[in-house]
């Protein structure tokens, strides 16, 4: 795992975030690379002695200092903020200036509550889309397991708005995006892409709406023109039988839930968020808070240790285990 350092954001320390990763700590470290959280470190301690966890932290103050304590000490990078709120925000945020400058390899982001976030923040909408903002680029929700690979071309909008969202040009954008990304960062040189329909039945020639006539369908001429293996629109009701998952290598739908329902169903425990085509890999895994099972020891970390293998193989993809700065940048 040479030149891997990722970090984990506290997420909502009240969530079962925090507990899942003391859990990927105490049995996988072995096999997960360098991490450390970032947060506070009184309260994660806290959670430590609630959880009945046998784990010491250490606050770090030189990322150099990771390596020689990692094995006996879980790493915190120590965030001092006005709130517990406060501090979730701010973990993303800092995390996202150590990526930016390069410093760590990836970020994993544990799960948070929106509507906590929003209360101190009211132009925040999720963590995908606060990733996506500071990109500047068409990043991408791409939903990855090792049964299935999906993607919506809208995200966290209302139904009634998501016909007037789509668009031809806003179609080629968003799937020339998740192709680089299939073909960067998961190393698929000629996917195999899915397309699925808006209306029922793909609309049935007009029947049901003329999205996939109108825009659809103009879409994906586009990228047969280019010998790109694109085929659909295909009716969403079948799109995800067992037969079309082990043909195609990534499905892409039109709206959040025709992507997140049967991904769940497909693999809940196993698959992981990331956000595709930004300049730092940030990943998550794709469960939330579960208050109800906080601290009961039932919860899976499956997910969550995905997540980090997942940016792991992704940051190797793309910098071919070229060295990251690790210089003193806590100071």
């Amino acid at each position: 795992m040479k030149n891997i350092l990722n970090s984990i954001t506290i997420g909502d320390p009240e969530g079962v975030g925090l507990e899942l990763i003391f859990k990927i700590w105490i049995k996988n470290k072995n096999s997960t690379g360098l991490f450390f959280l970032i947060g506070d470190i009184n309260y994660i301690n806290k959670k430590i002695k609630k959880y009945n966890f046998k784990i010491k932290t250490k606050k770090i103050n030189d990322i150099d200092e990771i390596k020689l304590f990692f094995n006996k000490f879980l790493p915190v990078l120590d965030v001092k903020s006005s709130s517990m709120k406060k501090n979730t925000l701010d973990a993303l945020n800092i995390s996202y200036s150590l990526a930016k400058k390069r410093l760590i390899s990836g970020i994993i982001t544990l799960p948070l509550n929106k509507e906590k976030i929003k209360s101190i923040s009211k132009t925040f909408i999720d963590q995908t889309n606060f990733f996506m903002k500071k990109s500047n680029n068409n990043t991408n929700m791409i939903l990855y397991s090792k049964k299935i690979i999906t993607s919506p071309i809208t995200n966290h909008i209302p139904l009634k708005n998501i016909s007037k969202n789509l668009t031809k040009t806003k179609m080629i954008k968003k799937i020339t995006e998740i192709i680089r990304c299939l073909q960067k960062d998961l190393k698929i040189k000629k996917p195999v892409i899915a397309i699925s329909g808006l209306n029922p039945h793909s609309g049935e020639n007009g029947s049901f709406g003329k999205e996939e006539i109108n825009i659809i369908k103009p879409a994906i001429n586009h990228f047969k023109r280019k010998k790109i293996n694109i085929y659909g629109p295909i009716s969403p009701d079948s799109i995800f039988i067992n037969q079309n998952i082990n043909k195609y290598d990534c499905v892409i739908t039109m709206y959040h839930d025709q992507s997140l329902i049967p991904f769940k169903i497909i693999d809940f425990n196993g698959g992981v968020n990331f956000t595709s085509c930004s300049e730092v890999i940030r990943t998550s895994p794709c469960h939330g808070t579960a208050y109800d099972i906080v601290g009961k020891n039932i919860a899976s970390e499956e997910s969550l240790l995905n997540a980090i293998k997942l940016a792991n193989k992704i940051y190797k993809n793309r910098h071919n285990n070229e060295k990251i700065i690790r210089s003193k940048f806590f100071n």
